[in-house]
């Protein structure tokens, strides 16, 4: 079965210490730009273990590019976080002055030292601000990338190429093929949404003209590169294992690791020397990967569920305008209302399933037309019966019977009206 379905079995020890040793390690974007994540002891650390297999590296066209624009905003970022962490010290120190002038002698003694922290560190980070460097030199990071990938960088595809690459993206994105479907764009000329396919792309065909394993490491925390079970990764997407293994004619290995694990292998395998700090904050940013990706996720949840609540509130008074203007410009009697409303709601409720995500319920959708028919019904009723000559007919008992909740006829679970009402119309 290994041989049927190989994205569902993990490597065995054997295998994977093997492959380790010999495979050609390709770099997603992010595990470049994370770089400016760590601290600097950690991040030098980082690029010594890169520099140990740096004869063994290769990026994707894609990636290069990616993270050649993107590299200055991520850089001012996190210099920009330093700002923000300033703001929240200032808070913390007129907090404290707040506190003093409101505490009790002993209190007061407590806060001074701690003020006089707060202020060192702030001062620390003013200086770390002042240090600014300069975007096109000065960045050691940046020197250390280009210096790594010099040469090991794969070629971009023609123009004709990109665009076929990118009508097969949308094709796959429609049927949530992975990868790169959770980076779907509603902008149909928004061609950035198909990078990590172009990515994949670039690795496959990259793959058949090297014969060593290949490796990704990737920091993305997507669905559509791992699979997922009750919240616990265990490894690739079983569909990129298969293309994968399908259009290499099942004679090249591949697999994928996070940089947390490409440490921790590194160290294991390679015997490189991997400090347990490097490997407790590549830990700790995919955390915060994970996090953000579901913030994100549920972001785009309420926008949808907001979008679709409003198309069907649209749908829901253009619908009670409609009854509306039969009341006014008609002479229909309250059951021919009701009779038409048993028509129109088959429809409506149609249009209410195909909104799966609406957080309005049926009876809600109802309720518009409902109340617009009890409402006809109920005036009807009383002219009626402030005619003492007019005795009541076969069509407002039935409108009562439907305004007192008579299940057969009531609006709200509407059905096909009676035979004899079908021969009248």
């Amino acid at each position: 079965m290994r041989k049927q379905f190989p994205g569902y079995y993990y490597p065995t020890e054997k295998e994977f210490s093997h492959k380790f040793k010999e495979c050609v390690f390709c770099f997603d974007t992010n595990v470049l730009l994370n770089l400016y994540r760590y601290t600097p002891e950690s991040r030098d650390n980082l690029i010594k273990i890169l520099q140990v297999v740096k004869d063994r590296v290769w990026l994707p066209h894609q990636v290069g590019l990616e993270y050649q624009r993107r590299r200055t905003d991520v850089l001012l970022n996190q210099i920009g976080l330093s700002g923000e962490l300033e703001g929240i010290l200032d808070g913390a120190i007129n907090a404290l002055e707040q506190l003093r002038r409101s505490s009790l002698f002993a209190v007061n003694e407590m806060i001074d030292p701690i003020k006089r922290d707060l202020n060192t560190t702030k001062k620390k980070l003013e200086a770390k601000r002042e240090q600014k460097p300069n975007l096109m030199t000065g960045d050691p990071v940046f020197d250390a990338v280009t210096e790594l990938f010099d040469g090991k960088v794969g070629a971009p595809y023609k123009e004709d190429k990109y665009k076929e690459i990118c009508k097969k993206g949308k094709e796959r994105y429609d049927a949530k093929i992975p990868p790169g479907y959770m980076d779907r764009s509603n902008n149909p000329n928004d061609t950035d949404q198909y990078g990590d396919f172009v990515l994949w792309c670039q690795l496959i065909d990259y793959s058949k003209t090297e014969a060593r394993p290949i490796i990704l490491i990737t920091d993305d925390a997507k669905e559509d590169w791992w699979r997922e079970v009750s919240g616990e990764k265990l490894g690739p997407r079983p569909e990129l294992i298969s293309e994968f293994t399908t259009a290499t004619d099942g004679n090249k290995w591949f697999y994928m690791y996070s940089t947390e694990q490409f440490l921790k292998y590194s160290k294991k395998y390679l015997h490189a020397d991997v400090q347990p700090e490097v490997i407790k904050e590549a830990e700790d940013i995919k955390k915060q990967d994970v996090e953000q990706e579901k913030i994100r996720m549920t972001a785009a949840d309420l926008q949808k569920a907001q979008a679709n609540y409003a198309a069907v509130e649209a749908v829901a008074q253009a619908r009670t305008f409609e009854i509306d203007n039969i009341r006014a410009h008609s002479a229909l009697p309250d059951v021919e209302l009701l009779r038409a409303w048993r028509q129109a709601a088959p429809g409506f409720d149609e249009l209410r399933r195909s909104l799966a995500h609406s957080v309005l319920s049926s009876e809600e959708l109802r309720r518009p037309f409902v109340d617009v028919a009890t409402a006809k019904s109920s005036h009807h009723k009383k002219e009626k019966l402030a005619s003492p000559n007019t005795q009541p007919t076969e069509g407002d008992n039935q409108a009562n019977q439907e305004h007192n909740g008579n299940t057969e006829t009531n609006p709200s679970n509407p059905t096909p009206a009676p035979a004899d009402e079908k021969k009248k119309d």
